[in-house]
């Protein structure tokens, strides 16, 4: 709670922005310009649902080292804000680059048939062969991966299909390896926050 409120405070604007030519920062026009992104982007955290979720993550970074998250936009086509999801530790990896950065994110997810089929059209034309497929509460783990997209440029601009965007992501039914859902990001989504680490660990 403490580190929370002394580097997050959901009532105080925790963070500023600048630019890295000097005299950017002393020119009225562009400071106003700043100023205001600042604004919105503090309006969109305090919308979103960004309070709760960093608390659980805060929680891991303390007791473990390491925390994750996503942040996504709500809508692809329409700005409707932005939602974000504490990852669990247990079930979740990463991949760290040369720069240090995580650059791909895994995340294995359970799903009732029920739930499966809701969320995925795709999996309706699977056949699903359990033993216990008279039990609704019978799971179903699905690898959920985001991935960085080698062959596309990161400086896209405009409206661009998932297909073609700098990040991919997949939704993987484990048992078959089953492809249920493949989309795209503009940005790189997961956070990784990493509190310390041990000499050579990546």
């Amino acid at each position: 709670s403490r580190l929370k409120s002394n580097l997050m405070n959901p009532v105080v604007r925790w963070f500023n922005i600048k630019y890295r030519d000097d005299d950017l920062n002393t020119a009225s026009a562009p400071k106003e310009w700043l100023e205001d992104s600042v604004n919105r982007m503090w309006t969109q955290i305090t919308e979103s649902n960004f309070n709760e979720v960093v608390s659980e993550m805060i929680k891991d970074q303390i007791l473990l080292g390491t925390a994750m998250g996503m942040q996504e936009p709500k809508d692809d086509m329409v700005w409707k804000g932005i939602e974000y999801t504490s990852l669990p530790i247990m079930d979740s990896y990463f991949r760290m680059g040369p720069d240090e950065k995580a650059y791909r994110v895994h995340r294995r997810i359970r799903y009732t048939k029920d739930q499966l089929l809701d969320r995925f059209p795709k999996a309706s034309e699977l056949d699903f062969d359990d033993e216990e497929g008279s039990e609704v509460d019978a799971k179903k783990l699905v690898i959920f991966c985001v991935y960085r997209r080698d062959e596309i440029d990161e400086d896209v601009e405009g409206i661009i299909p998932p297909d073609k965007r700098p990040y991919g992501y997949k939704y993987i039914l484990e048992d078959g390896a089953v492809e249920l859902e493949e989309g795209g990001y503009y940005d790189f989504p997961p956070m990784v926050a990493r509190w310390d680490k041990t000499a050579g660990t990546h």
